[in-house]
């Protein structure tokens, strides 16, 4: 609806009027007058409800691209923690076992080890970002501390041996042969290399891989007494059918001496069960079950 100018200027006076407090629609008004002042009035609160609606709409719009700014940012933030919590570098700490000792040790998330002689591990003071990852160079038997979340990693050289939460033993000696790692409890994958590239082995209870490491070669089998692979921690020392270049291996390491054997009788295999026996108690029995003779050096012993 146009409003003529008289008109125009009759509703400005009214309005004048009214905010004087001298003003109210009457009878005194003409009914088209009052017509257009109804109407006026109209369309003011009409204009006013759009002008509130259009203040709560754009206080809507700018809430909502303000949430969204804070989540994108909040999640930026933990990302960027994440990540630096990650890179900054975990304070390293190194165990060792002496030659001819057991060592016991715990780690910040719980998990219990045990180090045989000559053998060394190195860990972080405190695990941080998605895994636990440690260093094993010898031998060592794990019981690791459940954590879905992040998995549990030994490195042995080439071989990693992962986890989540479970009981197995690890033998990887730089100067033996092979590397090998047995599962007691649980389940572990065991990753190595091949001439074709790396290939990775799951493992349950009672069974075992060994790791060739000249001919990267790998053997899985089974273990019918587990509880013989980690006798090492009572003092005991068990072999069914193993070399004795295995044998002698693991007896320089517990009674830190050197021992020598020709290349034949190394390839001899030996059953036996060492409790805490003496070396020289030890040695005589080798060489009565190898037929040969047993001679004390300087350093050590010598079978020939």
């Amino acid at each position: 609806m146009n409003l003529s100018k008289k008109t125009t200027e009759q509703i400005s006076r009214y309005y004048d009027d009214l905010e004087k407090g001298e003003k109210t629609l009457g009878p005194e008004m003409s009914e088209s007058l009052q017509e257009e002042v109804i109407y006026d009035r109209v369309l003011s609160g009409v204009a006013r409800y759009e002008q509130r609606k259009g203040s709560w709409k754009r206080f809507i719009g700018v809430a909502s691209v303000i949430l969204l700014m804070a989540s994108i940012s909040l999640i930026f933030y933990r990302q960027r923690f994440k990540q630096s919590a990650e890179e900054i570098p975990a304070v390293m700490q190194t165990a060792v076992a002496a030659r001819g000792r057991v060592l016991q040790l715990s780690l910040a998330d719980g998990t219990e080890i045990w180090l045989n002689s000559g053998s060394k591990l190195t860990y972080p003071k405190t695990f941080t970002g998605q895994r636990r990852a440690v260093t094993l160079e010898g031998e060592a038997y794990f019981q690791v501390a459940h954590d879905a979340s992040r998995p549990f990693l030994i490195r042995s050289e080439r071989v990693v041996t992962r986890v989540l939460g479970t009981s197995f033993s690890i033998k990887a000696y730089k100067e033996d042969r092979s590397i090998r790692v047995a599962v007691l409890t649980g389940k572990v994958r065991v990753s190595m290399p091949t001439p074709k590239g790396m290939d990775s082995v799951a493992l349950t209870a009672h069974e075992l891989v060994t790791f060739n490491k000249a001919k990267q070669t790998i053997r899985v089998g089974d273990v019918a007494n587990t509880a013989h692979l980690i006798s090492w921690r009572e003092g005991r020392l068990h072999y069914d059918e193993v070399p004795l270049r295995s044998v002698i291996a693991d007896l320089q390491r517990k009674y830190d001496v050197e021992i020598e054997a020709s290349p034949e009788l190394q390839r001899r295999r030996i059953t036996a069960d060492f409790r805490e026996e003496s070396i020289k108690k030890v040695m005589i029995v080798l060489s009565e079950m190898t037929s040969s003779k047993v001679i004390k050096t300087e350093k050590g012993y010598l079978l020939h």
